[in-house]
């Protein structure tokens, strides 16, 4: 659902927004698909892709809707691995004066490599990273290892 931006620049500076991030990795689990973002919090950073739950719509929707909008890819939410949940708090937003605050969802799954991936206007590019790449942002990389770390139990 569209929401005016005067009227989401009010909601952005009263409360959390729910949100779904979703991380695509490959080769065998050792690689991250991260994408470089064009608008703020974190402009320019590598960063998992996804966003706001929408009124009415559930986890797996909105995890399916994201990789749709932000990859361009069809994913099967079944065979996505839950990471964790997280609050996630920034002094600026896409408003300026408005910070933003997320509460976010964030599952992995495994992707060819080879899949065609088609970013929306939000991301500049996109780039598949090594797990243990020190330029991965603390906080992605923390979502990782905790994706990664299931793998050993749940496979």
């Amino acid at each position: 659902m569209f929401i005016p931006d005067d009227d989401f620049k009010l909601i952005l500076d009263s409360v959390p927004i729910i949100c779904v991030d979703i991380l695509p990795f490959g080769d065998n689990w050792t690689q991250v698909l991260l994408a470089k973002r064009n608008f703020e919090p974190n402009k320019g950073q590598w960063r998992s892709t996804g966003g706001r739950v929408l009124k009415r719509e559930s986890i797996e929707e909105a995890a399916v809707r994201q990789a749709r909008q932000e990859l361009g890819i069809d994913i099967n939410f079944d065979k996505m691995i839950f990471g964790g949940v997280i609050s996630e708090v920034w002094d600026n937003s896409i408003y300026e004066g408005v910070g933003y605050h997320a509460i976010t969802i964030y599952y992995g799954f495994l992707l060819e490599q080879e899949a065609s991936i088609h970013i929306d206007n939000q991301h500049s590019e996109y780039r598949w990273f090594d797990n243990t790449d020190p330029n991965i942002e603390p906080e992605i990389q923390e979502r990782v290892q905790n994706i990664t770390n299931k793998l050993s139990i749940d496979i």
